[in-house]
């Protein structure tokens, strides 16, 4: 063991606290990655990965016939190559098992990129605990295999230019193109980080640490191989590169499906949506502690830039301005753009480590502020009461709440969740008609049961069933002869049509899903609540 009593001294306690944390959350994922239930996407986004793999290895044209060969395949195909065979229950939960290590990655990304920002291993520490206890996004972490891993590769991406940016050597820049391209090939906002990454080498031209050639050769090499790897990595790309990336911006920038949401108490369209849309979003969603760090963290952030047109640009004031723009230029660009959005903020999750970068920013101020004016000894007690005032609630809540954690709003959102459930939604995912079906299993044991669904997830849980459960259970159409009706509150808080409630799922006393077993009046009942209880309006 002397080799172990080497490597102790050489790490601190702060380190070692992250690697036991890191250890635990690992853990915690792969224990509890079953629990969650079928989101809406994901049998498409299974049939996205299938086709562009049979494409890649056996030229199946299937894939250049759909018009979904344009969403970024690259995440898609990795899940479909390491899915597990065994049956359709099993591929799913490997889906979420492996869509939860690449988020536990990426945390681990981020402690590096946060220990690099603030130089201080503690707040590096703190700021990926912040991470994992942001319930929407750990609660996404598991199911959502677009915005999830795109957060998780973008994050990466800021690290890796960071490196490249240190030191152009081959080996940096063909990781940085390797991870750039990746990204670009989930989401295409991606290709931001290309210009993220060409500023951040015109700063270094200008404060001299590289010269004009070494720039343009940079520049070139990173280019060419990002664009190689985006091809590789996008089969629907192979037979016309140029047209068909221009199909895919195209499509990405104005969805021809838009759908209704509720926001702020009114139904809005994913075509005509306000243009404070996301940041109302990202304000009633964010535990507040996070919040309320990001704000002193901007201020000091722009304040230590006072000096860029008088003296050299240090390594770490760049880094603060690419931390900046990496939060703040894409929310600008699809406000500018009108970019269509749909699902809460889930599509811009990305620039949400940026975000707690500059939080951290702003803890790392406090810190300061109070070290000037107390002892240490009392400023680490009055940091830690706010650290655990601000922090555990929310993790308390994630408990209490598992596995919903994606229904989690602060208190800008409303007093209390019956009161936020008629201003926004809450279940749109549908990940609880899993469980509300699972109910009916266990109270009924008829050979075949019929339900009626009222949002397409309710089908789709049953993907998610062991074959012996699902086999007992048919999701059908409103008109056909029904058992039960499941009813996820889609867009809606108030009940539905029928008397006998047998079970609800609910957060904090809200619901988010109920079970109703029909009487043989009730089966020819069928409400539409988006129709008949709320007309499309704009706020």
């Amino acid at each position: 063991m002397k080799w172990f009593s080497q490597l102790n001294k050489k790490i601190d306690i702060a380190t070692w606290a992250a690697i036991i944390f890191f250890l635990c959350l690992f853990v915690l994922g792969f224990m509890i990655c079953s629990d969650y239930g079928m989101s809406w996407d994901e049998p498409e986004q299974v049939y996205i990965g299938q086709l562009n793999a049979k494409y890649a290895v056996r030229g199946n044209p299937e894939l250049l016939e759909i018009r979904n060969r344009w969403y970024g395949p690259s995440f898609e195909i990795f899940l479909y190559a390491v899915r597990d065979r065994s049956n359709t229950q099993q591929m799913y939960l490997s889906r979420h098992l492996w869509t939860f290590i690449a988020f536990f990655v990426c945390c681990i990304f981020f402690y590096l990129l946060a220990r690099r920002i603030t130089k201080h291993n503690v707040l590096a520490l703190i700021g990926t605990v912040f991470l994992v206890i942001s319930p929407r996004i750990f609660a996404n972490s598991f199911y959502n295999s677009k915005d999830i891993p795109f957060l998780v590769l973008y994050c990466m991406s800021i690290l890796s230019m960071v490196w490249f940016l240190d030191k152009q050597t081959i080996w940096r820049g063909l990781f940085h193109a390797l991870i750039t391209a990746a990204a670009i090939t989930i989401r295409l906002p991606a290709i931001i980080i290309p210009a993220f990454t060409l500023l951040g080498l015109g700063i270094e031209m200008v404060n001299q640490r590289i010269n004009w050639k070494a720039v343009i050769i940079s520049s070139m090499l990173y280019l060419i191989v990002t664009t190689g790897f985006v091809i590789l990595f996008w089969p629907a790309l192979w037979t016309e590169p140029w047209q068909g990336f221009l199909s895919a911006f195209e499509l990405m920038s104005k969805h021809p499906n838009g759908i209704n949401m509720l926001f702020m108490g009114n139904i809005i369209s994913s075509f005509n949506m306000p243009w404070f849309y996301i940041p109302v979003w990202i304000a009633i969603s964010t535990p507040l502690l996070y919040l309320i760090a990001f704000i002193p963290g901007l201020f000091n952030i722009i304040y230590n830039q006072k000096n860029w047109i008088k003296k050299e640009i240090s390594l770490e004031r760049r880094d603060e301005v690419l931390i900046l723009l990496a939060f703040f230029m894409p929310l600008l660009t699809v406000i500018l753009l009108h970019s269509y959005l749909y699902d809460a903020w889930r599509q811009m999750f990305f620039v949400y480590p940026a975000f707690l970068l500059i939080s951290i920013k702003g803890l790392q101020w406090a810190w300061q502020q109070l070290n000037n004016r107390l002892t240490k000894t009392m400023s680490l007690g009055l940091a830690s009461i706010i650290l655990l005032i601000g922090m555990l609630p929310v993790c308390l809540w994630m408990v209490k709440n598992h596995p919903y954690q994606n229904i989690h709003f602060n208190q800008f959102a409303g007093k209390d969740m019956q009161t936020i459930q008629q201003h926004y939604m809450l279940d749109f995912w549908g990940l609880a008609y899993r469980e509300g079906i699972e109910a009916i299993l266990n109270m009924d044991d008829s050979a075949h049961i019929q339900i009626l669904v009222e949002t397409p997830p309710g089908q789709f849980a049953l993907k998610i069933l062991a074959q012996e459960e699902a086999n007992h259970i048919q999701a059908i159409a409103p008109e056909d002869n029904t058992d039960y009706f499941i009813g996820n509150y889609y867009m809606i808080a108030e009940p539905y049509p029928y008397k006998n409630e047998v079970y609800t799922v609910k957060v904090d006393h809200a619901k988010i899903l109920s079970v109703y077993r029909l009487s043989e009046e009730e089966k020819s009942i069928y409400f539409n609540p988006i129709e008949n209880r709320r007309e499309l309006e704009t706020p």
